[in-house]
């Protein structure tokens, strides 16, 4: 027997036409085939029945066959509200004929109008071969072979595993693949077989909704019943089951569909290429000429389609480009396959293809990221003489929280997109204050928003790995909502308490004021001739395991109230997904992780968990140091129960010394591996930090970025497409960091030029219908497609984050102290507000803070960044150049 969605269906029934009427509460109608006993059949067995509950339209199917009365057997269509399904119950005799199961599948195979149907078939099939698993071997029987044949023509998945009290698997279940469902043993015994639920997975259709009815369908929902719940949990389920209520009327729903197609195909495309493929299958089958024929006609038939539909969608992404620049970037990254996860994935040195072993595996990788929490071994701290506390949230905190969710259709387990909420966000703001004011007052976390759909995301080498993806959690958007309420309302309190040297997560701070402090740092230690000793540390899989205990104690240390410690301690429990993809994640994280550089008496850096210690070395005492320091971060990370991997923690020596001081650093005992170069935070450094391997890679990777925009661009009759494309792929690859290791050498300025230049010689040929001769001046090509020289774009950059450094638009003040004001004397010529340094050094000429004065002192005349804009700035630039 199984169940789903109201529908009743039983495959063995035991009735008879002399059995009693069949009444089933709220199913109607009941379809039946009762068994027929005949002198060959034996009595044990058969009957099928399917009842249908009254909200639902069901019309049976009549399907007429001699050899089918030794078959008991219901096909009914069924319309539920979002789509109709052809659902066949059946039962087949044991030891039946195998010219039964020929006619059988023959039948069904005929059945032109299930050929682009949902189509789900239940019932006991009684082929012992297919449920062994020897199908499609040479010794499968007759009937195997001809269910199997079934199966491929209507590309069918085989969904039941659940078994009866036997341990046998009576009856299968078969659906296609426009259908995506699961089945789940429902615990109940009836007879000898187990009771079965099957669930067809469904989702609300936002993107074809009535906004304006939907709309007005909310603001009229009178929030007033909320006051009576007593318990968050009441209150947040009453609220989802008005809001699905409401859906539910204005909302149609949508069968979530297994198939993946490219994102231009149309409906009547994705029809074509299923008939096609049906086309082929029966052939497989039949080897008969017509229906190769049949399927030569169909494939000369999409392949026309194909390209008319693809010309068409392209042209349409080209018009739309400014109207509708989602659809764009959709087309260009299915191209580009940047996000998909290829369909071969390694686990544990296995090869897997099938999907749902790929899920399992990331689902295993990932549940091995994470540790219980061991017992709290941090000593106990003095509390701070401030407190923070957070009693009230007002309408205008919801409303501020709800604008910092994305106009868009993203949406997490509830699947209300944040587009939605975004657009009623005064609907919202007051049951959505009384929901937050309640878990502020009850220290109570709903357990409804503690579910979240977990995402791997690709972090670095092989992508077919899966290992090397880490999990983000996709929570619902009413928790990101309160999250950014407590963001929003403790930020200013915690942010103040974090190491400056934090700039992972940290308003104002990014990877490049990261990269600009250590650089700048080196770049004046090599200029007076010394060496310096970065040690780089990696913290295995820091994100997800954050021991919750100590994390609390940590937020109490703080001077975070006992009430929010309270709703933080159940906002924490009874979830898997802790940090990735939240709010309140990445500020938790720095909160837990900042004593491990507290105090610490050497440089330091870091971003979130990436941290690096270093240090200029002149003795072998100063290598000491720096040893003390690594031991000590070593005892706090096993104090806060965090794994220091000194497998993957390096040390670069950065010097120009012929004879530099190599002192072999340990941790816990094992030697750290000397490295001549390496990735850090995007950029390579080398020991030299000459940045000439840098600027080598990200050459190849434009290059090849820029191969991938002139094949795709040539879709596109647009320059000003093009143009964005290179922007986007191309040279933001060739400025990322750019202040960080701006080459001084024509070498490696012409270089990155090259691969610019190829870019404009190809628009210009677009343009002109002819390719620009060879020693054509890079400045008429620039001036012709209307772009910046790359060198002009970098000293534009560099101009922009001194106007940052000092507008308090950007923190890094390991910078901002290099810099020294010029008080010029009256009467003076010179009328620089900046003093540049003598330098010893091309490094010294090349570091960031001389870099950023030099360019600015070279159009001082024309940009004063204490009174003007970036805009101005960039302005400026555009004209000059």
């Amino acid at each position: 027997m199984l169940l789903i969605f109201g529908v009743a269906l039983i495959a063995r029934a035991f009735i008879t036409f002399r059995d009693n009427v069949v009444r089933l509460n709220r199913f109607v109608p009941v379809f039946r085939h009762d068994r027929i006993t005949v002198p060959e059949r034996p009595r044990r067995g058969g009957g099928v029945l399917l009842a249908v509950r009254n909200e639902f339209n069901a019309e049976r199917c009549e399907m007429v066959c001699d050899v089918l009365s030794r078959i008991d057997l219901l096909l009914v269509k069924i319309n539920f509200n979002y789509r109709a399904v052809y659902v066949l119950v059946l039962y087949i005799p044991l030891n039946s004929h195998d010219l039964t199961y020929k006619v059988f599948c023959d039948l069904l195979m005929s059945l032109h109008f299930l050929y682009d149907s949902n189509l789900l078939i239940v019932g006991d099939f009684n082929v012992p071969d297919y449920v062994s698993g020897v199908c499609g071997h040479s010794k499968a029987s007759t009937s195997c072979q001809l269910l199997n044949n079934l199966i491929c023509f209507y590309d069918l998945k085989q969904c039941n595993n659940v078994r009866n009290s036997n341990n046998r698997l009576l009856d299968l279940v078969f659906v296609n693949r426009c259908l995506s469902c699961s089945v789940i043993d429902s615990g109940i015994r009836w007879l000898e077989s187990t009771i079965i639920i099957l669930l067809l997975s469904s989702s609300f259709n936002f993107r074809k909704c009535n906004f304006v009815a939907l709309y007005d369908a909310l603001n009229g929902v009178d929030w007033s019943f909320l006051s009576a719940c007593a318990t968050v949990e009441c209150a947040v389920s009453d609220f989802y089951s008005v809001l699905n209520e409401v859906f539910r009327c204005h909302v149609p729903l949508r069968g979530r569909c297994s198939g993946s197609y490219p994102v231009w195909f149309n409906k009547n495309l994705i029809t074509l290429l299923k008939k096609k493929n049906r086309a082929w299958r029966r052939y497989k089958t039949t080897g008969s000429v017509y229906d190769f024929e049949t399927f030569k006609s169909l494939r000369r038939c999409f392949k026309a389609d194909v390209a008319a539909v693809y010309r068409e969608y392209v042209r349409g992404v080209n018009n739309d480009i400014k109207t509708d620049p989602k659809k764009f970037w959709s087309f260009l990254n299915s191209k580009n396959n940047s996000s998909s996860i290829p369909a071969s994935m390694v686990y544990n040195n296995a090869t897997i293809t099938d999907p749902q072993i790929i899920v399992d595996s990331f689902a295993d990788h990932f549940s091995k990221s994470f540790t219980r929490d061991a017992a709290s071994t941090l000593p106990s701290a003095s509390l701070p003489y401030d407190n923070l506390t957070l009693t009230r949230i007002s309408d205008d905190d919801v409303l501020k929280a709800i604008k910092c969710l994305k106009p868009n259709m993203t949406s997490g387990p509830d699947e209300i997109p944040s587009l939605v909420i975004r657009d009623c966000a005064a609907v919202f703001a007051d049951p959505l204050c009384f929901l937050f004011n309640l878990i502020l007052n009850t220290s109570c976390y709903p357990m409804r928003w503690k579910t979240s759909a977990v995402r791997p995301i690709h972090k670095k080498d092989d992508r077919s790995e899966i290992t090397n993806y880490r999990p983000i959690a996709l929570i619902s958007n009413f928790a990101k909502v309160f999250e950014y309420v407590l963001y929003n309302s403790s930020l200013h309190y915690v942010s103040h308490k974090l190491s400056p040297n934090q700039h992972g997560f940290t308003k104002c701070r990014s990877t490049e004021t990261n990269l600009v402090s250590i650089s700048q740092y080196l770049s004046d230690a090599l200029d007076n001739h010394s060496q310096v000793d970065v040690v780089y540390t990696d913290l295995s899989k820091a994100f997800d395991r954050i021991d919750h205990g100590l994390l609390l104690i940590k937020l109490e240390s703080f001077g975070v109230s006992d009430s929010l410690v309270e709703l933080i301690r159940s906002y924490l429990s009874d979830r898997f997904m802790y940090v990735g993809g939240s709010v309140l994640g990445p500020l938790i994280f720095n909160i837990f992780i900042n004593d491990l550089v507290d105090d610490l008496d050497v440089p330091h850096l870091l971003f979130a968990d990436d941290m690096k210690i270093y240090l200029t070395i002149d003795l072998i005492d100063d290598a000491l140091r720096l040893q003390g320091c690594i031991e000590e971060i070593s005892r706090r990370c096993k104090l806060n129960n965090l794994v220091l991997n000194h497998l993957k923690c390096s040390i670069v020596s950065f010097t120009r010394k012929t004879k530099p001081l190599l002192f072999d650093y340990k941790i816990n005992g094992s030697i750290l591996t000397r490295r001549e170069s390496i990735r850090d935070l995007g950029v390579i450094f080398d020991s030299k930090l000459s940045f000439g391997e840098h600027i080598r890679t990200i050459a190849g990777t434009a290059f090849r970025a820029l191969g991938f925009v002139l094949r795709a661009g040539r879709e596109f009759s647009d320059v000003a497409t093009l143009k964005l494309l290179y922007i986007t792929y191309v040279r933001s690859r060739l400025e990322y960091a750019s202040l960080v290791w701006s080459p001084i050498y024509d070498v490696h300025s012409s270089l990155l030029e090259r691969v610019q230049r190829r870019f404009l010689k190809n628009v210009v040929f677009m343009l002109n219908g002819a390719y620009p001769p060879r020693g054509c001046p890079q400045g008429l090509l620039l001036g012709e497609v209307g772009l910046q020289s790359l060198l002009d774009r970098r000293m534009e950059h560099s101009v922009i984050f001194l106007f940052k450094l000092f507008r308090g638009l950007q923190e890094c003040p390991h910078v901002l102290e290099r810099i020294s004001l010029r008080v010029s004397r009256s009467g003076s010529r010179v009328r620089s507000v900046f003093y540049i340094g003598q330098r010893h050094t091309d490094i010294g000429l090349k570091s960031p803070v001389t870099r950023m004065l030099r360019n600015y002192q070279s159009v001082e005349a024309h940009i004063d960044i204490f009174c003007c804009s970036i805009s101005q700035i960039k302005k400026f630039f555009s004209i000059s150049s």
